[in-house]
Order: structure tokens, then C-alpha cells, then sequence
């Protein structure tokens, strides 16, 4: 027998609070020319080549650039989500260690 849990609102709201404590959070992507561009609410932007990013290493192959142009802001701001092929990729492993210092929201 399954028990099933119940999660009120206020736990919701709570939980939402103490996500925007934990860096920085995307506030823009989008995919061009073989590269991910991600903006940070901190001003620091990330650009790279897909090819090098460790989550599609894994893919048998390289999504197609209608694929990877279907791209959105997922978690709250924490990831960046390709809902046409399941990839997910979260925000703070993409920025250089520096860059991810804690700020004024």
C-alpha cells in the first residue's frame, strides 16, 4: 500500500524562497550557431559550443539545430531545459567558479 503525501502551499512558497538562495538564476537562453548562450541574473554570460558540454556527450547523436533551438528556462531559473530531446543542464555548472559568488536579488 502506497502512501501518499500531501505538500501544502506554504511548504511550496518556502521552498521557492530558499531556491533563490542558491546562486544565480538564468534569466535568458538561447542556442545559435552550434553554441548555448545562458545570461545570469548576476550579469555574467556563458557561451559555449554544445559539442562540449558533458550532457550530450551520452547522446547517441548530436541533436539537430530545430532540436536544440527549442530551448527554455526550467527550475525556477536553475536549469535550461531542451524539451524536444529530455536534456536538462544546470545553471551553475555552466559558469565558471568565480562568476558564481552569492549576490543581492
Amino acid at each position: 500500500m502506497s502512501e501518499h503525501v500531501q505538500i501544502t502551499d506554504a511548504e511550496i512558497a518556502a521552498a521557492r524562497e530558499r531556491g533563490k538562495g542558491i546562486g544565480p538564476r538564468i534569466i535568458a537562453t538561447r542556442y545559435s550557431a552550434g553554441k548555448l548562450t545562458v545570461e545570469f541574473e548576476n550579469g555574467v554570460t556563458v557561451s559555449a559550443p554544445i559539442s562540449t558540454l558533458d550532457e550530450f556527450a551520452f547522446l547517441e547523436k548530436l541533436p539537430s539545430d530545430a532540436e536544440l533551438s527549442d530551448v527554455a528556462i526550467w527550475g525556477g531559473g536553475h536549469y535550461v531545459f531542451f524539451p524536444r530531446i529530455d536534456v536538462s543542464l544546470y545553471g551553475l555548472h555552466l559558469m565558471p567558479a568565480h562568476c558564481k559568488e552569492k549576490h543581492d536579488h
